[in-house]
């Protein structure tokens, strides 16, 4: 008895072993090939399944963005072979040379792995060079820069040539930016280069065929700097004082440039402390700028500054006369897409006197236009804003009041009004592409999203043949949810083809479509794939069996069971 059972462990062993071994022989014609660099070349790799069992082989390389293998895997049976191809399809940056690619082979059924070596020469018939003959130029502001390239054409054919630059500058181009280069041959374009403004640019310069894939880049150093240069500035865009009163404003003047200067200094309006400066470079300046207006308003002191360059600056000066008022708006207000809403403004009369106050808005439409105020009174008005006008998201809302004596001053706030999208919809119907045979049925599902922040109800119909229904045809789905309702297709006798059908969810002022495709009484193998060659979709892949479970399933696990279930038939007759 116990030596039957060692007996019975051993053949299980030995055939367990057996199952799981799935040698493969590989053989790749040619070894070696060549391809031009806007062309390819192809080679064919012949696998045999040398093992035992069923087994199925993947197909890789180490080069995806080059080389392609069709297809990527084959299942054989014991002693049976198959062929795939490879394409070679160099890059347009490949030297001329020999390259050197593995094309792995893996089973599926154990993980072994096995490899061969494909070689492919490159071909280049069209290249060029640029090299500069001056990669660096300093001048100054003002000047211009020469740089000369050499253009060379390293290709086996004469060629045109187009020399551009990567700089907003505009280069003249001496002869021409178009060249004619024979082969083996050079020439020579000479760029100039002048700026109004300082700068140092790295340029990308860019030597391209015009009629084929030659290439070539390099780079130029070009430093502009400035010899005479002046800044004015003030330490604000705008002063506010009162009517007939001093305003006494500092004025900036620097010299920037790398020289000394001596400048004569103007304003359209006051008086500056000083008219004359001599300024080293790097170095700067203070002078008063001293103003007193006769009534309230805005004044525009434009200060110019003249030396062997001229700088200038402009600064406001605003006069009030003491009719001030202050606009509140409710805070982070919201609405709807689609919607008018009506919002409350509040003006109050923060002045010294009763005033009357025009008021205007960058959105919508206020109830009034003028508010008739006495000191320290408020008045609430109705801004009614149309957000058909806006979009969604974050709109900046303005409210502006202005004195009506000497037309100011004027009080502006603002506020942020969020725009929602309450109302959206968004439609996915799966199977892309189905397949059915004649006088067979299929269903597509049909998912309706709600993305929107309120719950909505969406009226739903189909665009095709009248033997195709959805069902149900209105859905209520909350807000962020996702509701499903199917789509049926019930093919006729005598309908072949391919069927286009058009699914729409329609909500209030929002619509989503989505278009698939029902293929009827093809061939089932080619009909259930999808374009990128995945598995069985619509009514048939309930029909046919899964090329996972076929395929993913060791062909050891089967011939185990099988081994098994034998081995206790066996034991069941020797123990007897």
């Amino acid at each position: 008895m116990r030596n039957k059972l060692i007996l019975l462990i051993s053949l299980s062993v030995g055939l367990s072993t057996l199952a799981t071994a799935s040698p493969a022989e590989l053989n790749l014609f040619p070894q070696q090939s060549s391809a031009k660099i806007d062309s390819f070349t192809s080679y064919e790799l012949t696998v045999e399944n040398t093992g035992p069992v069923r087994d199925t082989y993947e197909f890789n390389s180490d080069s995806p963005g080059e080389i392609t293998i069709a297809p990527q895997d084959v299942t054989l049976e014991p002693g049976r072979e198959s062929t795939v191809n490879i394409f070679y399809d160099p890059q347009v940056g490949r030297e001329a040379g020999t390259y050197t690619y593995n094309i792995d082979v893996e089973s599926r059924a154990t993980g072994i792995e096995y490899s061969q070596t494909l070689r492919a020469s490159v071909i280049r018939e069209h290249d060029v060079s640029v090299e500069p003959v001056n990669a660096d130029r300093t001048v100054c502001l003002g000047e211009t820069a020469d740089f000369r390239v050499r253009v060379e054409n390293g290709g086996l054919t004469d060629e045109s040539f187009r020399v551009s630059a990567d700089t907003s500058l505009q280069p003249e181009f001496t002869p021409s930016r178009d060249i004619e280069v024979g082969d083996g041959e050079e020439r020579v374009v000479q760029l100039s280069f002048s700026s109004q403004t300082p700068t140092r640019e790295d340029i990308e310069l860019t030597t391209a065929s015009t009629t084929s894939y030659a290439e070539d880049t390099t780079s130029l150093g070009l430093n502009v700097e400035t010899c005479y240069s002046s800044e004015l500035s003030t330490s604000q865009e705008s002063y506010s004082t009162a009517a007939r009163t001093k305003a006494e404003i500092p004025v900036e003047l620097a010299n920037t440039g790398t020289k000394r200067d001596s400048f004569e200094l103007s304003s359209s309006t006051g008086t500056l402390e000083q008219t004359e400066l001599e300024i080293d470079a790097g170095e700067t300046e203070t002078v008063s700028l001293r103003s007193t207006p006769d009534s309230p308003g805005t004044q525009t002191a434009t200060i110019t500054a003249e030396g062997r360059s001229t700088a200038q600056t402009s600064v406001d000066i605003q006069a009030t006369n003491g009719m001030e008022s202050e606009v509140s708006l409710p805070e982070s207000p919201q609405m709807c897409e689609n919607t008018t809403e009506e919002f409350e403004v509040e003006v109050e009369n923060t002045g010294q006197a009763s005033e009357e106050f025009s008021l205007s808005t960058n959105l919508g439409d206020l109830s009034q236009n003028s508010a008739q105020l006495e000191p320290g009174e408020t008045e609430r008005i109705d801004l009614e804003v149309d957000s058909g006008q806006t979009g969604t998201g974050t709109e900046s809302l303005q409210v502006t009041s202005t004195a009506s004596s000497f037309n100011g001053p004027a009080s502006s706030t603002s506020t942020n009004l969020a725009v929602e999208n309450c109302n959206d919809v968004a439609l996915s119907v799966t199977p892309e592409v189905a397949s059915a045979g004649e006088n067979r049925s299929t269903v597509y599902r049909v998912d309706v999203e709600n993305p929107g922040t309120q719950e909505s109800t969406y009226q739903l119909y189909e665009d095709g043949p009248e033997w195709v229904s959805i069902q149900p045809r209105e859905i209520t789905v909350a807000p962020g949810d996702t509701e499903t309702v199917y789509m049926y297709a019930g093919a006729p006798f005598g309908e072949q083809g391919t069927i286009s059908i058009q699914a729409t969810a329609e909500g209030d002022n929002v619509r989503a479509q989505e278009t698939v495709r029902l293929a009827i009484d093809e061939e089932i193998r080619d009909a259930v794939r999808n374009d990128s060659g995945g598995g069985p979709l619509g009514d048939f892949s309930a029909q046919l069996p899964s090329i996972e479970a076929v395929d993913g399933t060791s062909n050891a696990a089967k011939v185990i069971g099988s081994v098994v279930m034998g081995l206790g038939v066996t034991a069941y007759m020797l123990v007897s």
